[in-house]
């Protein structure tokens, strides 16, 4: 046995790779089984087992535990389902600690050297936090503290957005993105449309590369707060000057002239379009966050994002070495 826990009124034994359940109140306190005591172990899963009981932890779907395959879930049903398969290029990883968030729908795996994983279990998202190794984790006063890897303890502070005075970037990226059904669709990648919500002075760097193919592009830099600094912070082709106000701005024709600000007031929106004019059969995008020196903060939220271009045929011819005679 590698593990022990209680899920429903029933025993949950993990071994290496097995998940037994039993069930019963147990012997009475003489040692007298004949009336009371535990139901015989029943198999759940022959060919997945639990091979790290610091990784086990409790959400409101089940347990979540890590096996010799990966991070799976067993469900109050009594179902086992891998549910690490987007981080299972972090199996090897070994998990010191696994903490259900008090105050989210949220669980972190914290290891010990590479990158601790962080998974939404309310809409079934990963993530994963770099500069976060530790030994172990807890919860005290709805707060949780971890013991990093050089000996000092760390505690979460709601709302600050900082890694003991250091900025904390936020990087996105997608999944590749292809508008046909096959992966090798030939389309024409016109227009990025982004949707989403300014929270703190920031620069917003977009990059994008196609084909399945590594090698992202230079960032596209967007101003998200107003010409009010004409240094700026980034220097570069694309980096655009950057303040320290919510978006403003001003729309060439809207309104008279002469009436007010130049061409009007532009609605307050984190609304961006980037020129794409790629062709390919698939296209993949990363987003991230720059903040100047003393901002550290939220930056920015994401609603959606819409991608506009055609078909241009079923396939597309890869290159002359790889085609047949």
């Amino acid at each position: 046995m590698t593990a022990l826990a209680f899920q429903d009124g029933r025993g949950v034994i993990w071994k290496a790779n097995a998940i037994f359940f039993f069930a019963g109140d147990g012997p009475l306190p003489n040692g007298d089984t004949a009336t009371s005591g535990f139901t015989t172990p029943a198999i759940v899963a022959s060919d997945v087992g639990c091979t790290n009981p610091q990784s086990i932890v409790l959400t409101p779907a089940g347990h979540m535990f890590q096996s010799a395959k990966g991070i799976y879930l067993l469900d109050r049903s009594g179902t086992v389902s891998y549910v690490g398969a987007p981080v299972e290029a972090y199996n090897a990883q070994t998990v010191r600690r696994a903490t259900a968030m008090p105050d989210r729908s949220q669980v972190v795996f914290l290891t010990d050297s590479g990158t601790t994983l962080f998974y939404d279990y309310r809409v079934g998202q990963w993530s994963q936090r770099t500069n976060h190794e530790g030994f172990d984790a807890v919860v005290v006063g709805n707060q949780y503290h971890y013991l990093r890897t050089d000996g000092r303890v760390f505690r979460e502070t709601i709302g600050v957005h900082s890694d003991a005075g250091v900025r904390i970037r936020l990087r996105l990226e997608t999944a590749w993105i292809h508008m046909t059904e096959q992966l090798q669709g030939f389309q024409r990648f016109w227009f990025m449309h982004l949707l989403g919500t300014w929270r703190s002075p920031h620069q917003l760097g977009i990059q994008y590369q196609t084909d399945y193919t590594p090698g992202w592009t230079d960032a596209w830099w967007y101003d998200a707060t107003g010409l009010t600094d004409s240094t700026g912070w980034i220097t570069g082709s694309n980096a655009a000057p950057i303040g320290v106000d919510p978006i403003t701005g001003s729309n060439y024709g809207d309104g008279q002239y002469g009436d007010g600000v130049y061409g009007g007031t532009t609605p307050d929106l984190y609304e961006w379009r980037l020129h794409l004019n790629e062709k390919g059969k698939s296209i993949q995008f990363r987003y991230e966050d720059f903040e100047a020196e003393g901002y550290a903060d939220a930056s920015f939220e994401l609603t959606e994002m819409l991608l506009t271009g055609g078909v241009i045929a079923p396939a597309q011819r890869p290159w002359t070495a790889a085609r047949s005679a």
